[in-house]
This record gives structure tokens, C-alpha cells and sequence, in this order.
């Protein structure tokens, strides 16, 4: 009889044989024991497998460093998913996941989890292909700006509503001094007027209205 794997011993199973090998033959370093980062010449390409409740998930994010203070007022410690400006999950509306949350228990069956291995390797795949084409803020800008709708629908998780994207368009264009700037600056502004009254967003409108006068 095989012998049960615990949960710590699964889950290092399933990186060992799901994760990394694809991550590291696309150009993935280790950032932390369950994140993964790829450096890009202006982006960071970040993979991590964050715990929620007695799950972990999948998650994959373009981190545009100099964003973060705009964003959340605070510069980044560490290299960390959590500070994407554009994150998701493998699955998309035409690509469903392979593998949904990925739930461990005290005591695993190993063929199980050599099967989930497998799974997890394939959205690895899709996540590498998902982040590939984004090597500059100018590319990131652009595919947000592809779609307006109030809703973005094409399979990412942030950020969906148009106001956030705008702005977060409208900080890439600032960083890069592009010429179409002062129009993003003023439409992400207007789209935001609805919830302009909470502090989280006069903040951000406020440091990206800064920046964008010190041009």
C-alpha cells in the first residue's frame, strides 16, 4: 500500500511536479516557497499560489513596480502578486481551468495528487501564455484600452470595472510620459466621480493628478 502524503508533503509534490518545471522553462525564478516571478524589461510577471481557508489557488499577475504607490500609497516591500495591476486566474470564458482551488487534506492519496500535478502543469502553461506578450507599460496600456465596456469580460479578475482600468491606464501613460496622458488623467477622473467621495479614491486620484503636473 503506498503511503499517504501530508499535507505540506502534497502540496511541495505538486509544486515540484506541477509547477515549476513549466514555470522554470519559461524564465521563472522563485520569489518566495509558493510565489514565482519573471522580470521583464518594465513589468514583473508573478505566479503564487495563495491559501484561502483550507484551499490554495492559482493566481498569476503583471506588477508594474513604480505603480504601487499610486495604487495603494505605499511602495512595494517585496515582489508579490498582490500588487498586480493586471491578475487573474488560468481559466478564461473560452479556456476553462484545468484545475479549480486546489484542496489538500491532513492525509493525501499519492496517485491523486500526481493527477492534480498534472492539472496544475497545464494552467501553468496557460498563465505563461497569458503574461508573455506584456513587456512594457506601453503594452499593458494598450490591451487595457482595448475595451471600454463597464464590465471587462476577457477573462482577468482586475481590473474589470472601467473606472479602475482607466485609471490604472492613466498612471502607465503618466510613468511614460506618454502624449495621451492628460486625456487618460481626465478620463479615469470623470469615470470615478460616482464613488469620488471615499478616501481610497480621492487618494489615488489626488497622487495621480501629482504626478501627472510634475510632467
Amino acid at each position: 500500500m503506498t503511503e499517504s502524503l501530508s499535507r505540506p508533503q502534497a502540496l511541495k509534490r505538486i509544486i515540484r511536479a506541477g509547477v515549476e518545471p513549466v514555470l522554470f522553462a519559461a524564465g521563472f525564478e522563485r520569489a518566495g516557497a509558493t510565489s514565482w516571478v519573471r522580470h521583464k524589461s518594465e513589468l514583473d510577471h508573478m505566479v503564487g499560489l495563495p491559501a484561502y481557508s483550507s484551499s490554495r489557488s492559482i493566481q498569476w499577475g503583471i506588477v508594474c513596480p513604480e505603480a504601487v504607490a499610486f495604487l495603494w500609497d505605499k511602495p512595494p516591500r517585496i515582489i508579490d502578486v498582490a500588487w498586480s495591476v493586471l491578475t487573474g486566474t488560468p481559466g478564461t470564458p473560452g479556456h476553462p481551468a484545468a484545475c479549480g482551488p486546489i484542496r489538500l487534506d491532513d492525509e493525501n492519496d499519492p496517485e491523486q495528487i500526481e493527477v492534480l500535478a498534472a492539472a496544475v502543469a497545464i494552467d501553468m502553461h496557460e498563465v505563461d501564455e497569458r503574461m508573455r506578450p506584456f513587456d512594457t507599460r506601453r503594452q499593458l496600456r494598450s490591451y487595457l484600452l482595448e475595451n471600454r465596456d463597464p464590465t471587462d469580460k476577457r477573462g482577468f479578475v482586475v481590473p474589470v470595472s472601467l473606472p479602475l482600468k482607466l485609471y490604472t491606464a492613466a498612471v502607465l501613460a503618466v510613468l511614460d510620459r506618454a502624449p495621451d496622458a492628460a486625456d487618460l488623467v481626465t478620463e479615469a477622473e470623470v469615470a470615478w466621480q460616482p464613488w469620488i467621495s471615499g478616501k481610497l479614491t480621492q487618494g489615488r486620484i489626488s497622487r495621480l493628478k501629482a504626478a501627472f503636473s510634475a510632467m
